[in-house]
Parts: structure tokens; sequence; C-alpha cells
């Protein structure tokens, strides 16, 4: 009887350290995670602007129904190409407003 415990306890650790190997391959796994990491970190980045958009429209909105009037609009530049303009009112601060990306 106790041999033939031995011998399935011995069965069942041969299969236990059979099956944990060094062999699993998580590649596949870890590329989605960084496809998944950047695409999330462009969408916080196109939500951060895009929030600014609506809170400069918010702002231009209160000027315009102040009767207050544009100073001034200057073009924001990157990588020598506009990528949105600074609008200065008469009294409120000046708001940031940016372009889209083929109309996103």
């Amino acid at each position: 009887m106790k041999q033939l415990l031995k011998f399935i306890i011995s069965i069942l650790l041969l299969i236990t350290f059979q099956n944990c190997s060094d062999e699993y391959d998580d590649t596949t796994l870890e590329t989605r995670i960084d496809n998944l990491e950047d695409r999330v970190t462009k969408l916080e980045e196109i939500c951060r602007q895009t929030n600014m958009n609506i809170s400069s429209l918010q702002t231009m909105i209160n000027a315009m129904q102040n009767n207050e009037f544009i100073n001034s609009i200057i073009p924001i530049t990157e990588n020598g190409s506009t990528i949105g303009y600074i609008i200065n009112f008469s009294q409120s601060g000046p708001i940031n407003i940016y372009n889209g990306i083929n109309g996103n």
C-alpha cells in the first residue's frame, strides 16, 4: 500500500513539474498590452485638448455676451505648421483653440 501511494505521488509530481516549464511565450500579450497603453495615452491627450477647447469656447461665448471684442489672433505653430490659435479679448483673458486632425 505504501509503495502504491509513493508511486501515485511520484507520478503526480512528475506531471506537475512537467507542466511547469519556462517555455511559455507571452510576448503576444505584452505587445497587446503595450498597444493598449499607447492607445490610452493618445485618448487621454485628445480628451485633454477637447476639454480645453470646450472651456475656451465657453469663455468665447461669455465674452461675446459681454460685448467684448477680439484684440488679436495669434497662430500656434508646431514643427512649422499651425496647430491652433490664441485669441485675445478686450477684457477677458486669452483662450487657445486647437485644430482637429482630418475632421476629428
